[in-house]
């Protein structure tokens, strides 16, 4: 490459608009600036998978370097996989954590875990791009994200890694390419029809992880956790998806709700919670489960209720109403008290989490466990308010519900194999 070659492009980062138009153009510039190890022996430049291979083809064909692949895999967080919060390469059995697992209060184990599954895929693209061949010797500096340098940074599939290795792309037909790649949450929005409106949705079944630690608790809890939320998209907030994706990730299947029509969230009042009838969202949350269970959705027989704040009164009303399919509630936050009239008619076993800090939603669900029937468990999240937003609140909600989910589901999965013998 001449000098009269060089690429317009300033390689500092500017933080108000993308550096390169897109791979081809990176490429060029990095050829450019890499033009001083044109026709070494030693070097080999490597792409890394699947978004870098392109441009690293080119660059090594421009300086007559040699060329391979790197693998690297994301982690996601539970819920919402398209925020990564930590990274596992090959050759290397180190996690890379960010900062974002600790404040959302992801457990080691958990981040441990979901690297362990990443590493599958990681191993199935190594064996599909390198062909059976090691890793060479090369240890690559360090590197951040790169898709925000760039105007056009479209995903690559393996055809496309494939392709520039020179190497045939796979087919499962003539007309259908290999779509085997990243193991995604398979979270789906859905439209719920309801005696006085409709309902949006996300129903995603479970991610079957087998993530248990002994051998007894090694069981599909077969239930369905209806996380219900007042509308105006509260459904989407990233505490919702992640108790949501962590609930997915020991075996249950999860539907989040919004419990408002969309034309009612527009014309909702904001006055908030003093605005929300009880009384309705819990209708419309029995007739989501009831949608449920004819739809022959997956553990829908066996509900399981989970409501925040003046959601959590509509989901005690409705198993009050529901009692025969709830197999227990769980609420967030401190606002049982406006389900009063119906706390005598819950059978199904409650958990209430409530943050230390907050007073008053201490008190009330302290005072609603003497109404109900069954002895409820109240778990006080330490240095939390309401909102459950200081660092490591969350991941201490969704762990303390799911380990008591789990052993909600491990003795009624017992009871249900005693049954069975004893009618044989």
């Amino acid at each position: 490459m001449h000098a009269s070659d060089e690429p317009n492009v300033d390689l500092t980062l500017d933080e108000t608009r993308p550096v390169f138009r897109d791979r081809a153009h990176a490429g060029d510039a990095l050829a450019h600036a890499l033009r001083r190890f044109a026709n070494q022996s030693d070097v080999i430049v490597f792409g890394l998978a699947r978004g870098g291979v392109p441009m690293a083809r080119q660059v090594a064909e421009a300086i007559g370097a040699s060329f391979n692949v790197l693998i690297s895999r994301t982690i996601g967080v539970p819920g919402i996989e398209e925020l990564a919060f930590a990274a596992i390469s090959e050759g290397s059995d180190c996690v890379v954590a960010d900062p974002l697992a600790w404040y959302i209060g992801v457990p080691p184990a958990i981040v441990d875990r979901l690297a362990s599954r990443e590493r599958v895929e990681l191993a199935r693209r190594a064996a599909l791009y390198r062909e059976g061949e090691t890793l060479p010797e090369s240890v690559p500096r360090a590197f951040d994200t790169v898709s925000s340098s760039y105007e056009s940074f479209e995903p690559l599939t393996d055809d496309d890694v494939l392709t520039a290795l020179g190497r045939p792309a796979r087919r499962v037909s003539p007309m259908v390419y290999d779509i085997s790649g990243r193991i995604t949450d398979g979270e789906r929005t859905i439209e719920i029809a309801v005696a006085d409106g409709r309902l949006v949705g996300e129903l995603a079944t479970s991610q079957h992880f087998g993530f248990h630690d002994n051998s007894e608790a090694g069981h599909e809890p077969d239930a369905l956790v209806v996380l219900a939320h007042g509308g105006g998209g509260s459904r989407d907030s990233y505490r919702n998806r992640y108790i949501a994706g962590r609930l997915r990730m020991s075996g249950y299947a999860t539907l989040r709700v919004d419990l408002l029509t969309s034309s009612e969230q527009q014309t909702e009042s904001r006055a908030g919670e003093t605005g929300f009838d009880v009384a309705r969202a819990a209708t419309r949350l029995i007739d989501v489960c009831d949608w449920a269970t004819r739809a022959g959705v997956y553990g829908a027989r066996r509900v399981i209720l989970l409501g925040a704040g003046t959601v959590a009164a509509a989901a005690l009303s409705a198993a009050a109403q529901r009692q025969s399919n709830t197999l227990a509630v769980v609420t967030r936050g401190g606002r049982v008290d406006l389900a009063a009239p119906d706390l005598a008619r819950v059978r199904a076993p409650v958990l209430m989490l409530v943050g230390e800090a907050d007073h008053q939603g201490v008190h009330v669900s302290r005072h609603a466990t003497q109404f109900l029937p069954r002895r409820a468990k109240l778990i006080r999240i330490p240095g939390a308010s309401h909102t459950f937003a200081e660092p490591g609140a969350l991941g201490a909600v969704a762990e303390q519900t799911v380990r008591w989910l789990d052993g909600l589901t491990m003795k009624w999965t017992r009871s249900l194999l005693s049954s069975r013998r004893s009618a044989n």
